[in-house]
């Protein structure tokens, strides 16, 4: 596979961490379609500057990366052309410190896991499909995810009925 496109992944994710959007703006093509499925919204390219600079502004030490613990699935690819579709999961981490558009800061530390898909065109992102938890604040890693047992379930309802 192609250098350019098989590093693509992980650029793009980086590009979500960078503070200054070129990185970004670099990977995707000019009709580029940015959609977040967990926030319900669709980006079209003259607004991806502006979506990411609101993202990066609302979170401290923010990072996104491929997770090493999961493959990357490429489809339709043609190298001599740039043109490929791929799949793979983020790991994205930070602080929510700024409010967003829809949503009130926390100041809490948040981690959550991604899948992002994206179709390629002469070696530009054309679209890109995000789905993730929302809300994304008070997410924790998979490792801190509630074991259902006879034991959690008696305190979720204890919490549920107390009204927590």
């Amino acid at each position: 596979m192609a250098k350019d496109l098989k590093t693509l992944p992980e650029r793009y994710s980086t590009a979500w961490a960078e503070e200054d959007p070129k990185a970004l703006l670099n990977l995707v093509s000019d009709d580029c379609l940015f959609t977040d499925h967990g926030a319900q919204i669709r980006v079209p390219r003259p607004f991806i500057e502006g979506h990411h600079r609101n993202w990066r502004g609302a979170h401290k030490d923010f990072e996104v990366y491929v997770d090493p613990a999961f493959p990357v699935y490429w489809i339709d690819v043609d190298e001599a052309k740039g043109n490929a579709k791929c799949s793979f999961r983020t790991v994205n981490k930070g602080v929510f410190v700024n409010d967003l558009p829809r949503r009130k800061a926390t100041g809490m530390p948040f981690q959550y896991s991604g899948v992002v898909d994206l179709e390629v065109q002469n070696g530009l992102v054309t679209k890109a499909d995000e789905w993730l938890r929302v809300p994304f604040e008070d997410s924790v890693s998979v490792e801190e995810y509630i074991v259902i047992s006879d034991e959690t379930r008696k305190k979720i309802m204890a919490e549920r009925d107390a009204g927590k």
